[in-house]
């Protein structure tokens, strides 16, 4: 019995690498005032992946693969989380198994992931066919057979991504720059963390939306503005506004909603794109719909440390903020999550009060 798919092969694979282009647009189409608003999701993937991007540029100049799709592909698989594991034996920023890895003679997830490219390149002539080898398999592709759909889902969402990085990586590049990212503790929730950086649990999840529908990992690590801004509005319930580089599936993890309900009340079929400006009714627990600025002006606690909130001025500096409310620069360090000791001027910081 064949399976369901659609052929992307000849006139039909000439068509659907056509529907692939204008869908990528349709993602990209905004209104002119929206024209720099990146999703915080996005913008948190891509912090994560940073961290590996002197492999990752090596690696895609050695063996010629665009480096703006190699990050694609690792944006759609794992989120930029390393130790993420989607899919059973598959891990890494690539989520790849440990045997191909090993058959590839990579050292590492990301080396094994460019170089696994690099190979379906050399086999496949066109990119979509060799992003469906990449979820498929090499020899389950052929110009003759259907894809299902949801490798083809899989194709669209590495298409969205690629794109959006052709279009605006400098600017993602510059604002996830200024993302902080924090390792979670033993025993912490996505509140207890949310808490610690002066967020609310939803805003938090934005950030770092392929964590957002599962408990948090010790270990895993956690994205979030050091500089907090409004992401939610304050109504309840709460109106999320799409970005670019939002997808509709992402968002319903993040904010527990159900994926056939959304794609009914957004006129949304399989692979239609989210369009940027789409407004999104939350459902959120009581408290969270906050903004993040309204949130972040709230005392809070940390631990057993109760805080209050501190907008830094231009020529603070830690120590001084430390003597001037009897704490110790650790101590604001720790509370904070600071990845080291510098600050902006403008930034709200979460200092220890007695």
């Amino acid at each position: 019995m064949r399976r369901r798919g659609f052929p992307i092969g000849g006139r039909c694979g000439r068509f659907y690498s056509q529907w692939v282009l204008l869908a990528c647009i349709l993602l990209l189409s905004r209104p002119a005032a929206a024209a720099t608003d990146i999703a915080p999701g996005l913008l948190g993937m891509y912090r994560k992946t940073i961290e590996v991007d002197r492999e990752l540029f090596a690696g895609t100049a050695h063996y010629g693969v665009d480096h703006r799709m190699a990050r694609a592909v690792m944006l759609a698989e794992s989120g930029g989380n390393p130790d993420l594991t989607a899919a059973p034996a598959r891990r890494g920023y690539f989520q790849l198994t440990p045997g191909l890895t090993r058959l590839l003679g990579a050292s590492t997830n990301v080396e094994a992931g460019v170089k696994y490219l690099a190979r379906l390149q050399n086999q496949f002539l066109r990119e979509d066919y060799v992003l469906a080898a990449y979820k498929l398999g090499p020899d389950r592709v052929s110009e003759d057979e259907p894809l299902d759909l949801p490798t083809l889902r899989f194709v669209v969402w590495v298409g969205h991504y690629k794109a959006v990085l052709q279009e605006y990586e400098r600017e993602v590049r510059s604002r996830a720059e200024q993302l902080a990212l924090t390792r979670v503790g033993h025993g912490e929730t996505w509140k207890s963390v949310a808490r610690g950086v002066g967020l609310t649990p939803a805003v938090l999840r934005l950030y770092n939306p392929r964590l957002a529908p599962h408990a948090l990992r010790a270990g895993s690590s956690v994205a979030y503005p050091a500089e907090v801004f409004p992401a939610l509005a304050a109504a309840d319930p709460a109106e999320y506004v799409s970005r670019i580089g939002d997808t509709a599936e992402l968002l319903a993890g993040v904010f527990g909603l159900d994926m056939e309900s959304l794609r009914r009340t957004h006129s949304l079929w399989e692979m239609h794109p989210l369009a940027v400006g789409t407004k999104i009714v939350v459902s959120t627990p009581a408290g969270t719909t906050k903004s993040v600025r309204s949130a972040a002006r709230a005392p809070a606690s940390v631990g057993a440390v109760a805080t209050t909130a501190y907008r830094i001025r231009s020529g603070d500096t830690l120590s001084g903020i430390a003597r001037r409310y009897g704490t110790t620069v650790a101590e604001l360090v720790r509370v904070n999550r600071l990845p080291n000791r510098r600050i902006r001027a403008g930034a709200m910081l979460r200092v220890p009060t007695r």
